[in-house]
């Protein structure tokens, strides 16, 4: 017999937002903020396993060629085959790039 956890939450502060660009491009890439807060939702036997440092946050700056600054969302992913849910507060970023 299985038992589910309890719904529960975690959170971690000021995790560092990435920003993801093509490989090879020469952008100089500027967050702001640069870091976020992150909470994962879902039962808490489930949470138990997940380790801040497998969970990737993320701004998608791929296909920004153009300098300027954009407001971005924020992504996090958390490497599990569980149910998670996982934000970032705030949930956007501006993002400001520039041609090197």
């Amino acid at each position: 017999m299985t038992i589910a956890g309890r719904p529960a939450g975690r959170e971690w502060k000021q995790v560092p937002v990435t920003a993801v660009v093509e490989p090879g491009r020469s952008l100089s890439v500027e967050l702001d903020p640069p870091r976020v807060d992150v909470i994962i939702g879902g039962r808490s036997n489930e949470l138990e396993t997940v380790d801040i440092g497998a969970v990737r946050v993320f701004a998608d700056c791929v296909g920004l060629n153009t300098p300027a600054t954009y407001t971005l969302p924020v992504h996090v992913y958390v490497p599990t085959s569980r149910n998670v849910t996982a934000v970032a507060r705030p949930d956007t970023v501006r993002v400001t790039v520039q041609v090197r």
